[in-house]
Formats: structure tokens, sequence, C-alpha cells
């Protein structure tokens, strides 16, 4: 039983709680980010004016985070720093554990970075492993 509850609450789990406000937050721009890539032939955002431009007409889906503008919406609320995202002209995204991650946290907090897919499943990765998927190559803004 107390194994059962450990392995529930995540013993040994890095900063972020799950359903802290900058994973929720993460979820939906992943959720907003797979919608943009299958209305877009599989194309990512070419740039953060594409991508703002896209997040602004899905307004509903983020206005409950108390934030003014998508731009705000692409910061994130635990380092308070812009959010990592890919752009460019390459199809898909960093590779993920289930799903290619699209946006991760600039700096994070305590040597974790919080990284979403295109699903909106959240993943905390320590420095090494954000390296190993987010990557100068795969055309990152801001943070690379």
């Amino acid at each position: 039983m107390v194994a059962l509850a450990l392995a529930a609450t995540g013993c040994g789990a890095p900063a972020a709680a799950p359903n802290s406000a900058a994973a929720d937050q993460l979820k939906v721009l992943g959720i907003l980010y797979g919608r943009f890539v299958a209305q877009n032939g599989g194309n990512r955002p070419a740039n953060e004016g594409q991508l703002t431009k896209f997040l602004d007409q899905q307004r509903g889906s983020w206005e409950g985070f108390g934030l003014a503008s998508a731009k705000e919406f692409l910061a994130s609320p635990r380092d308070g720093q812009p959010l990592v995202v890919l752009y460019g002209a390459a199809r898909g995204a960093a590779s993920g554990p289930t799903s290619p991650y699209v946006a991760s946290e600039s700096a994070g907090v305590d040597g974790v970075r919080l990284a979403v897919d295109m699903r909106g499943g959240i993943e905390s990765l320590a420095e090494a492993d954000w390296r190993q998927h987010f990557s100068p190559a795969q055309h990152l803004s801001p943070a690379q």
C-alpha cells in the first residue's frame, strides 16, 4: 500500500508538481502547437509571429491563465523567462518519449526544465537531457 502511494505521488519527483500552473500552461501550449501542425500539413510554425497569430485566434483556450496576450502565454510562470519553442521549416519537433517535444522552459527551476510535446504531455528534463532534445540546429527561439 505504501509503495503504491509513493509510486502514485512520484517519490523523488522533480521540483514542479504535475498539476502546477506552469505545467497546465505548457500542456495547453503543446496541444495548441499540435493543432497548428495538424492544420498546416505537418509543418511547425515558421517563427514566433506566426505562432502568436495562431494563439491569438485560440484565445479561449488559454485566457483562463489570466494572461493579456499570446506573448505572455509564451513565458513560463516558474522561471519568468520566454519559453524555448521550436520554429522553422523542419517538420515535426524534437524527439520526446511519446511524442515530439515542441517547447520547454528557458531556465527552469533547480536544474530542471519542463518540456511539452504536441499532445500536451509534460516531462521534467535535467540539463543534459534538455540539451539532447533541444539543440540549436532545431531552430529554437529564444534561448539556445
